[in-house]
Parts: structure tokens; C-alpha cells; sequence
């Protein structure tokens, strides 16, 4: 694999298209349409980025670990409050601590820095599900006529009454 072709599989992972990933790794801007299709569809470069998205993405158990520090976090241990009773919040030693991912968003207005931090609580609703631990259960009443169920159904209800 040529350095060009190497720079256009780096430049396709950011944003997924092939002719400004051409252009951004040194090809014609003339011919980059039909240079980067025909980059995409090189099996050996198929190939390279499939390797590039494998070394890039998270093991599920980086994704729960992330979750969980998420759901866990708290900036409590940043937060400072000055004599007049405002509030505000040390990034620096948030930064020290690696506990800068904990920021969903960050702006400085007239009246300060404003801190959003990721929802714990959604991020407890997704660890919950990827536990199982909100499963909707259904209660039948009424006559069921059992020959018109399905397989599937008369396991569900076989194992919904053990």
C-alpha cells in the first residue's frame, strides 16, 4: 500500500467520504469523485480500512466500563464555591483526575463557565438493559385458545408460569 493510499484510509474513517478523503490525502481535487470510488472499492483497501475500524472500536466491555463510569461520576469532588455563594467548577483538576469524558457539553458566558455532564441516570438505564434487568412481563387473563397460538407463544407462556 502506497503512503498516499495509507493517508486516504486515515482520512476516510473521519467523515466516511471518499472524495474528500482523496483530496485530503493528496490526490486531485479534478478527478476525486472517481479516485476515491475506485479507492473504496480496492479490496486491499476494503481491507485496510476494515483493519482501521477493527483497531478503533471499543470492546463491549470498554463500552460498559465507560457506562459505568459515567453512571458512577460526579463532579462533586470539582466543584468550588466562592464567599459570595457561587459555584463553579475546577477543570484543571478534573482534567488530572481523567475525568474529563464526563462533560456532555461546555460554554463560558458573561456570567461564567457552564458545565453539562452526561446523564447518569440514562446512563444506568442502558447498563440495566444490557443486564436484563427491565424485563416487560405480560399477565394473560382470559380464555386463550391454544391451538392457534404459535410455537414461540406457547414457550412464552409455558415459561412465564414457571
Amino acid at each position: 500500500m502506497t503512503p498516499k493510499q495509507k493517508a486516504f484510509v486515515l482520512e476516510y474513517i473521519k467523515d466516511f467520504n471518499a472524495s474528500q478523503a482523496a483530496i485530503r490525502a493528496g490526490y486531485s481535487p479534478k478527478t476525486s469523485r472517481l479516485t476515491g470510488h475506485r479507492l473504496i472499492t480496492n479490496d486491499n483497501i476494503k481491507a485496510e480500512i476494515d483493519k482501521e475500524y477493527e483497531r478503533r472500536a471499543m470492546s463491549a466491555n470498554e463500552v460498559l466500563s465507560r457506562m459505568t463510569d459515567i453512571a458512577q461520576g460526579s463532579a462533586a469532588d470539582y466543584l468550588t464555591i466562592d464567599e459570595h455563594g457561587y459555584t463553579g467548577i475546577d477543570l484543571k483538576k478534573m482534567k488530572a483526575a481523567g475525568k474529563l469524558h464526563l462533560i456532555k457539553k461546555y460554554s463560558v458566558t458573561k456570567n461564567g463557565t457552564v458545565v453539562e455532564l452526561y446523564d447518569a441516570q440514562a446512563a444506568l438505564l442502558q447498563m440495566g438493559k444490557q443486564h436484563g434487568l427491565f424485563v416487560n412481563q405480560h399477565k394473560v387473563t382470559g380464555d386463550i385458545n391454544y391451538k392457534e397460538l404459535t410455537d414461540d407463544e406457547l414457550r412464552a407462556i409455558r415459561d412465564s408460569k414457571r
